[in-house]
């Protein structure tokens, strides 16, 4: 097996984190603060799995930010430049300044 190919079903551990948002917006800020702060056992079994730090976390949110996850870098995410200049609370800044 090739260390940069995800597990098969029967190899992999699920890890269910019990993140509950009242809405969209507040379950994506749930889950980009529990990929900040992974539990420790987590962690564990994701350097357990890639002991050499090559993997790349795929994030499925529109939302993700392009940070790593458990010293991963993200794959396919939005540029950080974009995020930023996506931000409702800083663009007026910018277009003013524009």
């Amino acid at each position: 097996m090739n260390p940069s190919d995800p597990p098969l079903p029967k190899q992999a551990e699920l890890r269910v984190l019990g993140l509950q948002g009242a809405d969209v917006l507040s379950e994506h800020r749930l889950l980009q603060r529990a990929l900040d702060n992974l539990p420790a056992d987590v962690r564990r079994a994701i350097d357990a799995w890639d002991w050499a730090g090559t993997a790349r976390c795929v994030l499925a949110s529109p939302l993700a930010e392009s940070r790593p996850v458990a010293q991963r870098q993200p794959y396919g995410t939005r540029p950080w430049a974009w995020t930023v200049l996506e931000d409702k609370d800083r663009i007026d800044a910018f277009w003013d300044a524009a």
